[in-house]
């Protein structure tokens, strides 16, 4: 069992497998995937790409809170392009299989 600051520590580590670099937000979980910033145009092409997230992480078992990562990938989705929207939201349509596009 992991203790309060090791459980802290490992989102630390996530978060820095889950980031913006350059004009890209990057994930360097599993086989990874990066989205150029500029194709996140509208909330629409942020669900689609959360949903390509989950499905790289579910493919590839990768062993980490699939929820938190998507997360992670939909606020800085939000905070680079400035558009508004509900992540909690769009990640949940993604973990009951809906997708917008």
């Amino acid at each position: 069992m992991r203790s309060l600051h090791e459980y802290e520590d490992w989102l630390d580590k996530i978060d820095t497998l889950v980031s913006v670099k350059g004009a890209e937000i990057v994930c360097e979980l599993g086989s990874g995937l990066s989205v150029p910033v500029v194709a996140l145009t509208d909330v629409n092409e942020v669900a689609l790409w959360v949903g390509k997230l989950a499905e790289c992480l579910d493919r590839d078992k990768v062993n980490v809170p699939e929820e938190y990562v998507l997360k992670r990938f939909a606020r800085l989705a939000q905070e680079q392009t400035k558009l508004s929207f509900d992540v909690n939201e769009v990640v949940w349509e993604t973990t009951v299989g809906y997708r917008r596009k």
